[in-house]
């Protein structure tokens, strides 16, 4: 990969060098990610942090775990932090925890209700998990939950 000395995507976190120094960035705090207008990618965290980041979207689209959607071309979004989601004007419209939400393409409309499902299936901590200390680090049982379509926030 071109930019691995620049970024590692682990099991459960994401490394992000900068200068000398290595941030680590767990992926169940990771909001979203997007495109800015000087085309840097924008990592958001659910403690308000942002990072800058000189990497082409599509690169962490093809390395981040299942719980990641691309919602739109310059946008990636982790459900986790999904509220709910319903139709609004023929749009699909996703609501986050923090009271913000975003459009998803209409070309990956379908994509999204697919992963949702794909998700409820796969995704849901076992009964296992509900003693675990680090499930909500786990990026293969990340905090995911079947949200109903018909609620608003």
């Amino acid at each position: 990969m071109k930019y691995k000395h620049l970024i590692v995507f682990d099991r459960t976190e994401l490394r992000i060098k900068a200068g000398i120094v290595w941030n680590f960035i767990p992926y169940d705090k990771i909001v979203e990610l997007s495109v800015d207008d000087l085309n840097l990618s924008v990592i958001k965290l659910s403690d308000d942090k942002k990072y800058y980041i000189d990497i082409p979207i599509k690169i962490f689209e093809a390395n981040l775990p299942l719980i990641f959607f691309r919602y739109k071309r310059s946008g990636i979004i982790n459900l986790a932090y999904i509220s709910s989601y319903l139709n609004e004007h023929r749009k699909l419209r996703i609501n986050l925890k923090d009271g913000t939400f975003h459009y998803v393409s209409r070309y990956l409309k379908d994509a999204f209700h697919d992963k949702i499902q794909n998700l409820s299936r796969i995704a849901l901590p076992c009964d296992a998990c509900r003693f675990c200390t680090k499930k909500e680090s786990c990026a293969d049982i990340s905090p995911f939950v079947r949200h109903d379509p018909t609620v608003n926030s």
